[in-house]
């Protein structure tokens, strides 16, 4: 059985757009339906099986305020000492 993108989207629990991305990178596949320039896609429920068991990408380690800290500290030690 065939989804639509809103469908597909809606199954994996992600945007619209973020499923494009994947199909358009080439690591989800999907049947081309569209006609003249708009593109509408159908996705094989098989298909998506294969994307949603794929590792999700690793957390960054260090958030935006730790670096910014690690920064000042490491400012603070090139400072001549008073």
């Amino acid at each position: 059985m065939f989804l639509t993108e809103a469908e597909a989207a809606h199954t994996l629990r992600i945007d619209r757009r973020t499923l494009r991305r994947l199909i358009e990178s080439g690591r989800l596949r999907a049947l081309n339906v569209g006609t003249g320039r708009r593109r509408h896609y159908r996705i094989a429920e098989a298909d998506l099986s294969e994307v949603s068991s794929a590792q999700p990408p690793p957390q960054a380690a260090h958030t935006h305020r730790f670096v910014r800290h690690r920064a000042a500290a490491n400012a603070a030690s090139l400072l001549p000492a008073a």
